[in-house]
């Protein structure tokens, strides 16, 4: 437990000199070396404010002490949003996982006709509650890690069709264990032949036939999505938003390596996987695209089909992994781009920046058909992890080239373009570059 926040040492009195506390947020270091969780008198008393309506929780595992007999009198609030993060598996007993799933059902038992926004942990969320009870306000739903069984069919389309006013459904989840990349025996121990392997289950059920459940929904976040999955097929004309991502990121996986292994590529679709799945949207309107994918044959297809398909696309993140991260001595030479940039071979503190030989014009080319594109933000395997105190310097040797090739050869209409910086202290940014009439802005120092 925190001892920090108990009742017993400060947190109440903090609490009555709030007299209009309307928001508690309450998050751990990220990278703390052991799991902290917050008691349950702490969430008690928190949720009993009369004026709050928005209570998050980051990085903290929810009340493991919880019994049912400690119930009694409790009455939280009305809330509005109730957000428990936890972005991957719980590192916590099963009994404590057991209790937490508990604490969620008795709270949410009392919210459940009055929340917009709900974020969740997948294994601990009350399965039961959430697919059986009437959600009639809730707006967001945001499920973390993994499904609750991940055993059983999931399928969110028939789960989740007591919530009808849904505008964003994030399903944040891992790929299935024993499969990939979840940690890193899975695939040492493993055999990883298809990235088929590492789908989860489709949205929508396999031959259904009844309506899409959220007519009204604004934002789709999938991760492992499923080739085969009929959902795309059905998506309303509402929709905006569409991001098909994994978790972990390759880049992020490849930090945690050592220098002598590589990735499984073969856990993420390839572009020809990616172009399939967007062949079935019939969504002109989706104004936000996030796509991460392995680069192979159908990658030009895949990006000129954007232009077609997503007339009005605003914003596109691209997360694209090249299929191989080798020398030009050690790659055969039918597998060398025609056109490519060839970054040079440099060393930040030791790590090294792997030669990648990034077809920035080529896909910068297929781009340039999206008439309307605002913000780009793309990351091209440069498969490099830099010290912090070298960020500069590979913003100005690997970033910037990037960027002024994709500034000169987009639509006029572009105005942002960032690229993606992972540092070794095990975070990662985003450097946004503002474009105007396809040149950098210089930045005012």
């Amino acid at each position: 437990m925190c001892r920090l926040l108990v009742p017993e040492r400060g947190l109440a009195t903090l609490l009555r000199s709030t007299s209009q506390l309307s928001s508690v947020f309450l998050e751990r270091f990220p990278y703390a070396q052991r799991s902290h969780s917050i008691p349950w008198r702490t969430i008690r008393r928190v949720l009993s404010v009369p004026t709050l309506r928005e209570f998050v929780l980051q990085r903290f595992i929810f009340a493991p002490d919880f019994k049912p007999q400690n119930t009694e009198g409790f009455a939280p609030v009305s809330l509005r949003s109730f957000e428990a993060r936890f972005n991957y598996p719980i590192p916590c007993r099963p009994e404590s996982l057991q209790s937490e799933t508990r604490a969620f059902s008795t709270v949410l038992s009392k919210l459940y006709d009055t929340l917009e926004t709900l974020h969740l942990p997948g294994p601990s969320a009350p399965a039961d509650l959430l697919t059986t009870s009437h959600w009639p306000r809730l707006r967001e739903l945001v499920l973390y890690s993994e499904p609750w069984d991940a055993s059983q069919p999931w399928h969110a389309v028939t789960l989740f069709s007591n919530m009808p006013h849904l505008r964003t459904l994030a399903l944040k989840f891992l790929p299935p264990r024993g499969k990939g990349l979840l940690n890193l025996a899975d695939s040492r121990n493993g055999v990883l032949h298809h990235s088929r392997e590492t789908e989860r289950t489709p949205l929508w059920p396999p031959g259904y036939t009844g309506p899409f459940p959220w007519p009204e929904l604004d934002r789709l976040v999938v991760s492992c999505p499923n080739v085969d999955d009929e959902v795309y097929e059905h998506l309303p004309q509402t929709l905006r938003s569409l991001s098909l991502r994994y978790w972990k990121h390759l880049f992020w996986l490849a930090h945690e390596r050592t220098r002598a292994e590589t990735p499984d590529h073969r856990a993420y679709h390839t572009a020809g996987s990616t172009l399939t799945i967007l062949r079935r949207c019939a969504i002109p309107a989706l104004e936000r695209l996030t796509v991460e994918y392995v680069e192979d044959d159908r990658e030009e297809e895949l990006l000129r089909l954007l232009g077609a398909a997503f007339p009005r696309l605003r914003e596109l993140t691209v997360l694209q992994y090249g299929r191989m991260s080798l020398p030009e001595s050690r790659r055969p030479m039918d597998e060398l781009p025609t056109v490519r940039v060839v970054l040079q071979y440099r060393s930040y503190a030791g790590h090294l920046l792997w030669p990648r030989y990034l077809v920035q014009r080529r896909i910068a080319s297929c781009l340039s058909r999206l008439e309307n594109l605002r913000r780009l933000k793309m990351y091209l395997d440069s498969r490099s992890f830099v010290p912090r105190n070298r960020k500069m310097e590979f913003e100005r040797d690997v970033l910037r080239p990037q960027v002024d090739t994709f500034a000169q050869i987009l639509s006029p209409s572009v105005i942002s373009i960032s690229g993606l910086v992972c540092l070794r202290d095990m975070t990662w940014e985003w450097q946004a570059y503002d474009i105007q009439d396809n040149r950098v802005i210089p930045r005012i120092t």
